[in-house]
């Protein structure tokens, strides 16, 4: 026994800052944290047996995640239980990411991040929290990666780009329309996600290798708009049902919109985190001006902060050894009362919960 810490111990390990104020122990595959030589507050404890490729909630309380086998398993008390309600076969070798909408938790979307490999090309769609889902069939050909925005005001519109092939719906894949645009923009290194306008469902947003792009289903053509921003090196993007949007640059400054991305200003200065080309961003769905997380996708590095953007906690997560093996593949967040905690999907790994203290 540690000051708080009565976890039994087979691996552990200590890591103290460079002014002897914050230490970190990992011990029974936990991360404790002291910031004053007192308690130690546990911040990061996988999740047993739970390898998952994607997570999602967006109502910070109804967790879903996808394993690689495309079987889904889902919590309806913030992570205190799971179940695995549905697998949905696909033939797929690619590893499937999982989506809630912002509009309604109950509307669930699987997709491929890569497409083009046997029935890639389908999205499972779910209208009831997984208690169904079935598995639209979407033809096309588009490119190794895809953009999957929704719209935060409407969950049955979404809709799936590529370089040049759109497809979008109204209904959740029951029926789509697809165009090609007369511009080819990469979807390659793209931050997740892209978001469809709530103010105007015929404008589309994402983030690609260093750019924002917009998609307008009206003049069938991609225009980058990237400097409508304040940064130059825009990683990662998400918009909300009333048309505030994030942008958060490479090193985690945040640019924000409250008209669906017409404008932008830049909500906070550069904090220096590390280096990212693509990000995922979240921002907790009660609270979202103030508690906003971000990752490197493929990556090692998970921050957050809980005051707008003013401070940040930047954790590599490299440095500890449960989860040095991590890379990370996404992230939802789950709010405990205002205790917030950060689900990270990790490739091949068990999943992690990290306690933003």
């Amino acid at each position: 026994t540690l000051s708080s810490i009565t976890a039994d111990i087979y691996n552990r390990s200590i890591a103290v800052s460079y002014d002897g104020a914050t230490k970190a122990i990992v011990a029974d595959k936990k991360m404790f944290i002291s910031l004053d030589d007192g308690a130690f507050n546990p911040v990061l404890t996988p999740i047993v047996e739970h390898i998952l490729s994607s997570v999602s909630s967006e109502d910070n309380n109804v967790i879903y995640g996808i394993d690689a086998n495309w079987q889904f398993t889902k919590s309806s008390d913030g992570g205190a239980s799971w179940s695995t309600p549905y697998s949905l076969s696909t033939g797929c070798s690619k590893l499937p990411r999982v989506r809630a909408s912002k509009a309604n938790n109950n509307y669930v979307y699987a997709f491929a991040e890569e497409t083009g490999v046997g029935t890639c090309t389908g999205v499972g769609v779910s209208t009831d929290a997984l208690s169904t889902m079935t598995l639209a069939s979407v033809a096309g050909n588009w490119a190794t990666e895809i953009v999957f925005p929704m719209n935060p005001s409407d969950e049955t519109n979404a809709a799936i780009i590529g370089a040049e092939t759109i497809i979008e719906t109204n209904d959740s894949f029951s029926s789509v329309s697809s165009y090609t645009t007369t511009t080819s923009i990469s979807t390659s290194n793209h931050g997740f996600d892209g978001f469809i306008s709530p103010l105007d469902n015929s404008l589309m947003y994402y983030v690609s290798a260093g750019s924002m792009i917009e998609v307008d289903s009206v003049s069938q053509d991609k225009f980058n708009i990237t400097s409508s921003l304040t940064m130059s090196d825009p990683a990662a993007i998400e918009g909300f049902s009333d048309g505030s949007v994030y942008v958060i640059s490479r090193t985690g400054q945040l640019d924000y919109s409250t008209n669906a991305a017409g404008s932008f200003v830049a909500l906070t200065s550069d904090p220096g985190l590390t280096t990212c080309s693509a990000r995922l961003l979240k921002a907790a769905a009660g609270d979202p001006s103030n508690v906003i997380v971000t990752g490197c996708n493929n990556g090692s590095r998970v921050a957050y902060t809980k005051d707008g953007g003013s401070t940040w906690v930047e954790i590599n997560l490299t440095n500890y050894t449960y989860s040095a093996s991590c890379v990370i593949r996404d992230m939802a967040i789950k709010d405990n009362t205002g205790n917030y905690e950060l689900y990270i999907a990790c490739k091949d790994r068990n999943t992690l919960v990290l306690k933003m203290g």
